[in-house]
């Protein structure tokens, strides 16, 4: 980062500028910003020869005659290129050698055609900057300014409550002059290493920089270093800047202790087991002895699920202590064979509820294949006669837990068998049906029609599939065998 002084032009006029070319084109330049320097390379640009593209001019044609550009870099010739055959447009560019990228500051560069006929045309010109000097040179930059209340109280919670959870702090303007596309990286750690980097912000002309709170509490109590470099927008890096030093005292509470369900078989710390078997009549979540006086605060239990229909929370309880609660058992069904966080908080007046740590419970899945649910009221030993259907065979299903209890369910019900031909075939009687919420059996009609299609002295199955999730996951429960007979 440095002043510039512009160069004069030396370069000669030719005899005869018949055309004004296009200006060359440096595609390494950097996009140009307000009150940023015209045409910026970036220091990466600066190691390796320099490629400029330009236009054909009109009167190309070095077939009737070698044809030759010259680039000129402040007024220069920095390099040729020639051509005697036509020239194509993947070979419009010529190499400026990267001896030419000095020294600091603007430059022009423009390039001369002499044609075939030996016209000599020249371009508009290109400023072309270099920068290759650091932001504050050559020292270290001074250490950042935070506000008095953080330099001798430390940041604490209340602070971060009361300042948008963010502490700001400013760039000193003694050691360090802005410019536009400057950029910070901080550093926030337990020395002046430069190594753990939490910001890379573009600094404005407050020089103001902000580290958030959800920072400042992951990298975690004690006494903090904090150090930054200056990055221009060339790419240029400073030294790192001398250390500011901090106190972060955030405490957050400690999580209250875990809420368990009395029903669950215990597994690991903090998790359970629950057999849906024998929990119709619900379950008890128990939210345990506390080392404070809650009763002034609303105890709220959570009971996070699957979808809406496994998901339950409670301010209610249905103990005299005030402790359990009751989960109904529509809150069941839609979480067999998931996990569900059970937690509780506590909510006072005023700030924010304190979670509990999170119990996690998984539903295992109800043993629906030992369930005999599904009859037909014309079969008998396993045979169903053509005879006993002359409209159809009348299937029934059984209410199976939870069905009187739970929105949500759905039903599949279909019959496989072979055909006249011995193809396999299939009827889909039920297709994700849904399940009315009552205690009444699920039933069904398989048309005669369908039994006609099927081959006469052979077995088929009728099989049904129930969703305790609206139609996310199908439990498949045992399935009827029956041998059609005239």
């Amino acid at each position: 980062m440095t002043d510039f002084n512009p160069p004069s032009d030396s370069a000669s006029t030719p005899v005869a500028q018949l055309l004004e070319l296009p200006a060359p084109r440096v595609t390494a330049a950097l996009d140009p910003i307000p009150g940023g320097e015209e045409n910026l390379l970036p220091i990466t640009a600066l190691s390796a020869p320099l490629r400029v593209g330009f236009d054909k001019w009109p009167t190309s044609s070095p077939g009737l005659g070698e044809e030759r550009l010259d680039l000129l870099w402040d007024g220069r010739v920095a390099a040729s290129k020639s051509w005697t055959a036509p020239i194509p447009d993947n070979d419009l560019f010529i190499m400026l050698p990267d001896e030419n990228l000095a020294p600091d500051g603007p430059h022009q560069l423009l390039y001369e055609v002499v044609d075939w006929a030996g016209n000599s045309h020249r371009s508009l010109p290109l400023t072309i900057t270099i920068d290759t000097r650091a932001p504050v040179h050559p020292g270290n930059p001074a250490k950042l300014v935070f506000p008095t209340e953080v330099i001798f109280g430390g940041i604490t919670n209340q602070y971060l409550e009361a300042n948008n959870n963010r502490v700001e702090a400013t760039v000193p303007k003694t050691s360090y002059t802005f410019k536009p596309g400057d950029r910070l990286k901080g550093f926030w750690e337990e020395g002046p290493y430069g190594q753990n980097q939490v910001i890379d912000v573009e600094l404005t002309p407050d020089l103001t920089v902000c580290f958030d709170g959800e920072m400042i509490e992951r990298e975690g109590n004690g006494e903090r270093v904090i150090t930054y470099l200056l990055q221009d927008r060339a790419g240029n890096d400073s030294k790192l800047s001398l250390s500011a030093q901090l106190t972060v005292n955030i405490l957050p509470p400690e999580p209250r202790p875990l809420v368990t369900v009395v029903q669950a078989q215990p597994g690991n710390p903090g998790e359970g087991t629950l057999d849906p078997k024998n929990t119709t009549s619900g379950v008890t979540a128990r939210v345990p002895a506390q080392q404070d006086d809650i009763s002034g605060a609303t105890l709220t239990l959570h009971w996070r699920g699957f979808g809406d229909s496994g998901s339950f929370q409670t301010t209610t309880p249905s103990s005299p202590d005030g402790m359990d609660f009751k989960i109904p058992a529509s809150a069941i069904p839609a979480n067999m064979g998931r996990k569900v966080e059970v937690y509780y908080s506590v909510k006072w007046p005023t700030g924010e509820p304190e979670i509990s740590a999170t119990y996690f419970l998984t539903v295992q899945k109800l043993a629906t294949t030992t369930m005999m649910l599904l009859s037909c009221s014309q079969a008998g030993s396993g045979k169903l006669s053509l005879a006993s259907v002359p409209q159809g065979a009348n299937l029934s299903m059984a209410p199976w837990p939870y069905k009187p209890l739970a929105d949500g369910m759905r039903i599949n019900l279909w019959v496989t068998g072979l055909d006249q031909q011995g193809a396999s075939i299939r009827f889909d009687l039920l297709k994700a049906q849904v399940v009315p919420k009552n205690a009444s059996p699920v039933t069904a009609v398989l048309p005669r029609a369908d039994l006609l299609k099927l081959q006469l002295d052979k077995i088929f199955a009728t099989r049904v599939a129930v969703s305790f999730d609206d139609g996310e996951t199908y439990l498949d429960f045992r399935f009827l065998d029956l041998n059609l007979v005239s």
